[in-house]
């Protein structure tokens, strides 16, 4: 069993939700974006910082940037439980991606979803009205969420998501390496889907997989959020992509 894990994943996948979800394990601490460009994301709270002011350091991005490896690797070595592991996105550093999937001293987790319009869809709204939470994405009207779809930005989106993910995969495989795929529509509606996530990491089942009920933040439909509809509508139909307008 590996001490250490990356969670491989894209903006709007439902990352930081099932983070949340993963923190809940007693052995297993699971940080947030912590090569995001603006701010280390980390999981700690206020309250455990306190406690242990020495890790204060970690907040900090120029320190960070200064030895990302080693930013990482100290980062991964604080704390009681089994297993430490962190979330990263494309671009965000190259080095730390190639290096977690070489060094041999990683469990690799990819988080996705299925429907890239719907999370195109959810990155564009948050991206127009500067929403990247929750309190601000559910202050939102419809009216603030309308937007006519860029079908061609749409179509570089899919190659740029779909490119990541199949690069780091094929990496994996081509060098024996497991990994274990987490799909969005899948956990929101079975937390099973947590346990296998556990299972794959060597850790024992947990038992309250089953309270919390999963809030989406952008509940209207498609047709109701592009203005543009019926020529999406077609671009779909021409892709056998109309399941997705239904998502």
């Amino acid at each position: 069993m590996k001490n250490k894990f990356v969670l491989f994943g894209v903006p709007r996948v439902g990352s930081n939700y099932f983070i949340s979800l993963l923190n809940r394990h007693p052995d297993l601490r699971c940080h947030y974006e912590v090569f995001s460009a603006d701010k280390v994301y980390l999981s700690w709270s206020d309250g455990l910082l306190e406690n242990h002011p020495d890790w204060l350091r970690f907040k900090d991005p120029a320190w960070r940037d200064a030895d990302p490896i080693r930013f990482l690797h100290q980062l991964l070595h604080c704390g009681d439980e089994t297993i430490k592991g962190f979330n990263i996105f494309p671009n965000q550093n190259d080095d730390v991606i190639r290096h977690v999937c070489q060094s041999g001293e990683f469990a690799h987790v990819f988080i996705r979803r299925r429907n890239l319009l719907r999370s195109y869809i959810s990155q564009t709204i948050a991206e127009n009205n500067n929403a990247w939470n929750s309190l601000k994405s559910n202050a939102l009207t419809l009216d603030d969420k309308r937007f006519s779809i860029d079908v061609a930005d749409f179509d570089r989106y899919q190659r740029r998501i779909q490119s990541f993910y199949a690069s780091l995969m094929d990496q994996l495989q081509a060098a024996g390496t497991n990994y274990h795929l987490v799909e969005y529509e899948a956990f929101v509606g079975d937390r099973e889907e947590l346990n296998r996530c556990f299972a794959f990491l060597g850790l024992p089942a947990i038992c309250d997989t089953q309270d919390t009920v999963f809030q989406k933040e952008n509940r209207e439909t498609v047709e109701q959020i592009i203005v543009n509809y019926s020529q999406l509508t077609d671009y779909c139909q021409d892709r056998g992509l109309t399941s997705w307008l239904g998502g």
